[in-house]
């Protein structure tokens, strides 16, 4: 994660409007409620960085790579985003 912070952080001082937030490329097995809380995460994080940067909104794309997923797999995700987005709006700054 740290990496993708530093990334993050690096792409929204370049100005850069529009982000993609997806962290599945990762080494070791993971949950679809690991990928929503590392994706929430992130958002919140580039979310405080611009605000601290007074930067002007960011646009973000969320969305998951997992070439090796499967339609179940995908369905297990979006359901896990929407029984948490109460919870992930309520981490995202004001």
């Amino acid at each position: 994660m740290e990496v993708a912070r530093r990334s993050f952080r690096a792409d929204i001082e370049a100005g850069f409007g529009y982000l993609h937030v997806g962290p599945t490329r990762c080494p070791w097995p993971h949950s679809p409620d690991d990928l929503v809380a590392w994706t929430a995460a992130l958002l919140a994080f580039c979310e405080k960085t611009r605000a601290e940067l007074g930067l002007d909104t960011v646009d973000y794309e969320v969305g998951t790579e997992d070439v090796q997923g499967t339609v179940a797999r995908f369905r297990g995700i979006l359901g896990s985003v929407s029984r948490r987005r109460g919870r992930i709006l309520r981490r995202m700054p004001a």
